[in-house]
Parts: structure tokens; sequence; C-alpha cells
């Protein structure tokens, strides 16, 4: 009967395909065992599924509230900064754009020791802060200090057949006495043109400027030239050239010019000229013997009131003698013939003035 029953279950029309179906023909306590198995596992299955797909739609439903605000920017950046070690320009405020500018000024910009020196009418100008031996410019310079630079160029006043060069100077820094100093410095250098003898109208001028030195404190022009006498006003023919000398030594400072006085004592200097010990410049043998014969042609009085005037002061005349000191040593101008060169030049050295 049993196995009656179970064919007729088998070969049922009436049987659907079901999940049980793999259980037909099987014991009946066997089938009861497998569909308690099959049924918990099931069970399992569709609570794993369901748990699943909770945990989908809880991300989909968080991640458009993150959109919508954006990343995290400051635990980025801050996470960043950190990785970028101490080298980073804080990274997380987008860098210390003060402190960045500070540090490209103090690379970009040359050590410049000074500066760049001015230019004026395409003459390259002079500037002695940064030539060797300034000990006060080399240590600066050593140090990676910036030395401010006392520069100068050159102008030239040119009128009919006159041509008189001058400097002119720059970076100092008080521009009024800047001013005040160019200003002295163009006046007295035009002031030749009213010495005796000059007929600026008639004559043919040239003269030019050399600057032997110039610093913070003062600076020194000397002027050499020529001018034509056309009228022969200085007792000789017309036509002869006549040799130009004379200098300007400027206090930067207190803008005014220095003179012989302020380097040594007129007297003394009269007393070196009349003594065996003069020595004449740019001149030697029978030159420098007729020099020392003319020089005595003159006593110790004349020579203590032309060196007492010397170099351009408050006075309107044009000076007869002209000085200068350069590197130790005192260099000033005497008037003489002009079969001897119309003046000439004495030089003395400073350390022995006690």
């Amino acid at each position: 009967m049993n196995r009656m029953n179970r064919q007729i279950f088998i070969q049922s029309p009436h049987h659907r395909a079901s999940p049980y179906a793999a259980f037909a023909g099987v014991a009946p306590y066997e089938a009861a065992s497998r569909k308690s198995a099959l049924n918990r596992v099931l069970r399992w299955a569709f609570c794993i599924s369901l748990v699943s797909a909770l945990a989908l739609s809880g991300c989909k439903s968080k991640q458009p509230a993150e959109d919508a605000q954006g990343p995290d920017l400051a635990s980025t950046h801050t996470s960043a900064a950190a990785q970028s070690g101490a080298g980073n320009l804080d990274s997380a405020t987008g860098g210390d754009l003060a402190a960045s500018h500070a540090y490209a000024a103090t690379t970009e910009a040359p050590g410049q020791a000074s500066g760049t020196a001015a230019q004026v009418t395409g003459t390259p100008a002079l500037s002695l802060d940064d030539t060797p031996g300034n000990t006060a410019a080399s240590s600066a310079a050593a140090a990676g200090q910036t030395v401010a630079n006392v520069s100068a160029g050159f102008e030239t006043y040119t009128a009919g057949d006159v041509s008189i060069e001058y400097p002119i100077v720059s970076n100092l820094p008080d521009k009024a006495i800047q001013n005040a100093v160019n200003d002295l410095l163009r006046s007295n250098a035009l002031s030749v043109l009213e010495s005796d003898g000059i007929d600026p109208d008639a004559d043919t001028v040239s003269v030019k400027c050399k600057v032997t030195a110039v610093d913070r404190r003062r600076i020194t022009a000397v002027y050499t030239g020529s001018y034509i006498d056309a009228s022969g006003s200085q007792g000789m023919n017309p036509g002869t050239k006549i040799r130009l000398f004379f200098t300007n030594t400027v206090d930067l400072q207190e803008a005014r010019s220095l003179s012989l006085s302020d380097y040594a004592d007129p007297t003394a200097m009269a007393g070196y000229v009349m003594s065996d010990a003069c020595e004449f410049q740019q001149v030697t043998g029978a030159a420098a013997e007729k020099l020392r014969a003319y020089k005595s042609t003159n006593d110790m009085a004349y020579y203590v009131e032309l060196l007492t005037g010397a170099d351009f002061s408050s006075s309107p005349d044009f000076p007869r003698s002209f000085s200068y000191e350069s590197q130790g040593s005192l260099y000033f101008s005497i008037p003489v013939s002009h079969e001897l060169g119309d003046y000439a030049l004495v030089g003395y050295q400073m350390d022995a003035i006690k």
C-alpha cells in the first residue's frame, strides 16, 4: 500500500513543481526532516538579503548629504599640511601671504651693496662706496648689509663756444641738501667764465671734470681745460691758448665748499712752498728746476695770502689757487707764467702735518 501510494503521488497529473519535489518518494519522517532544514536555510537567506538591502538603502540616503555640503575641507587641508612638513606655508589657510611676500623681497632683491649707481646725461656715475679700500662699505657688504651709495654723474653747460662739464650727485638722504649741493657745484664750475681774462662771448672755453672722490661725506671735483684768448686781453697774442685748473670739494652734509684751510694751515703750506722740500707734480728735470726758480721770485707773504684765499668761498672773486686732498696727500696750485704752463701743482704729504 505504501508503495502504491508512493507511485500514485509521484505519477499524479495534478502534482505541481515545488521546492519539496525533491522529497517525493522519500520516507515520510525523512521528508519532514529535510523540509525543516530547508525552511531554516530559506529563512536565514531571507534575513541576510533583508539586512543587505537595508544597509545599501542607508548608504544611498547618506551620500547625497555629503555631496550637498562638499568634502570636509578642514580635515583635508589639515592632513595635507601635516603631511607636507615644516616647509609648507600654512596649507590649511592658503598660505601666509605676508610671510611669502617678505621672503620674495629678500631673495629677489639682490644684496645690493649697495644700490644701483645713477646715470646722468648718459655718463656712468661714479661711486666710491663700493670700491676696494673703502672699509665701511666692505665690512657692510661682508655682513650682508645694503650700503646706500652716493653717486656722481656729469652734466655739461654749453653756450656758443663754451663747454663746461661739472658733476651732479644723487642718492643723498636729504633731498634739500642734495639740491643745494648740485646748485653749488654748478655755480662754482660756471664761475670760471667770470674770472679775469675770459670773455665768454668771444673766447673758446673747454673744461672737463674728473671726480676723484665721492662718498656720503664729500665730493671732490678736479677741472682741467683751456680757453683761447681771442682778444689778447692777457697781454699775449690773440688766439693764445691758456691752460685752466681749478677744483671744488663740497661737504655733502652741510652743502658748503671746503678750502685748503680745512686741511692745513695756509702759513705752514706757504713755508713749504718756499722751502727746498717743495715738490711739483707732473713735471720733472729742467721743467721742475724752472718752477723752483720761479717760485722764489715771490716772498712768504705772497704765498700766505694766496693760500689763505685758496678755493671757492663766499668771496665773489675767482680764486687764484685751488686745492684738493687725495689718498693722504694735499695738492694745491700756484699761478706761474704762461711759458711755464700757467699753473704749477704742488704736492704735500698730509701725515707730515703735526
